[in-house]
């Protein structure tokens, strides 16, 4: 740990976290540069980012309400007093990409799906870098890597797949955001229900995110109740 002004640390968590953010920026820029203005592009890359961080801090800081909602300094100097929100910082993270590529009038279905293989991707940098630099859930951060990891694989697959499947009869952008979410959050889901022996708020708000998910594929895939599917487009 290299220490600097006023106990701000660089962690080897920092270093790796930067990093997958510089991964996570340039892996979109890449995916979308050549259909999308680069100027705007970047500008929501960056402006996502930077609202998914505020709102995974903010939304620690109100959970911890009586011990930091009275030093308003320690809100944005989290090295004074750590903390963050990660699944906050990820539904800020989808909110702002959808709003902002619905401002742009982009197809937001396509811009969600180039972008997250890129964040499952900074995610594991992230906890990778907690797992070496934290003495504290050592094992419960490596197995979120791993998790992460998987799903970065997976959806690097998935991506290039899935619109040749017969069972996805419409066969359009999509599918990769949402599959890889209901695998994660029904994942999430049950580990937490067996962790906790009963259900948390967490839980409940995860089970309605997977019945949006897959309300939202059954529409998207273009299914007819009792009729088969319509064709491809």
């Amino acid at each position: 740990m290299i220490s600097f002004w006023k106990g701000l640390s660089l962690t080897l968590f920092g270093i790796l976290f930067s990093l997958g953010m510089v991964f996570y920026q340039y892996r979109s820029w890449k995916a979308l540069k050549d259909d999308l203005s680069e100027k705007d592009l970047m500008g929501v890359l960056w402006i996502s980012t930077i609202v998914s961080l505020l709102g995974g801090r903010m939304v620690f800081v109100l959970g911890n309400w009586g011990e930091l909602g009275g030093d308003f300094l320690s809100w944005v100097l989290f090295w004074r007093k750590s903390g963050f929100s990660w699944l906050a910082f990820y539904f800020f993270w989808v909110g702002s990409i959808w709003l902002f590529s619905r401002i742009k009038e982009w197809n937001h279905w396509r811009v969600l799906e180039e972008v997250l293989g890129p964040f499952l991707g900074w995610l594991s940098f992230s906890y990778l870098g907690m797992f070496f630099s934290s003495s504290f859930s050592v094992f419960s951060n490596l197995g979120w890597f791993l998790v992460f990891l998987f799903l970065y694989i997976l959806s690097l697959w998935i991506g290039k797949n899935y619109r040749s499947w017969v069972w996805y009869p419409s066969g359009k952008k999509g599918f990769l955001f949402l599959a890889v979410n209901i695998l994660f959050f029904v994942s999430f889901f049950v580990f937490s229900l067996i962790k906790r022996g009963g259900l948390g708020s967490l839980d409940i708000l995860s089970l309605g995110w997977v019945i949006l998910l897959l309300t939202s594929l059954f529409s998207l895939g273009e299914y007819k109740i009792g009729g088969g599917s319509k064709k491809k487009k």
